[in-house]
């Protein structure tokens, strides 16, 4: 698969570190971004092929700025990555028009599988198919 550009959100500097060098390691391009006011900035820059969220941030949650990002057109594929593995959160994610949605901690082998096919196929979400 051909390199493609992945955009990592989560202010958590060691799991954004580690997200990052699993990417890179896969022959990525990522970035990342410790608040989800940063990640807006990258986006009006550059569109990635993928943006990887984490719910739980402070001022933006990751779920409001998804929500904010469709509302304003992004299409690109959104995987949330997240601690809190219950219904009600993972309701709220694919609400916001998130693709999909994966519990921490996790096999590093089902999110780049997770990554690729999302990258491959594009946006599931009701943003795609604006």
């Amino acid at each position: 698969m051909k390199s493609k550009k992945v955009f990592i959100v989560d202010d958590d500097p060691e799991a954004t570190r580690n997200l990052k060098s699993l990417f890179d390691q896969d022959g990525h391009q990522s970035r990342t971004a410790s608040s989800a006011f940063e990640a807006e900035d990258l986006i009006r820059m550059e569109t990635p092929d993928l943006l990887v969220l984490d719910v739980r941030m402070p001022f933006w949650s990751g779920i409001d700025f998804c929500r904010k990002i469709r509302n304003d057109g992004e299409a690109c594929p959104i995987l949330f990555l997240s601690a809190e593995n219950n219904a009600e959160v993972r309701q709220k994610a694919m609400d916001a028009e998130a693709d999909g949605f994966i519990s921490k901690p996790f096999d590093p082998d089902q999110l780049l599988m997770r990554a690729k096919l999302l990258m491959e196929n594009g946006a599931f979400g009701p943003a795609a198919h604006a």
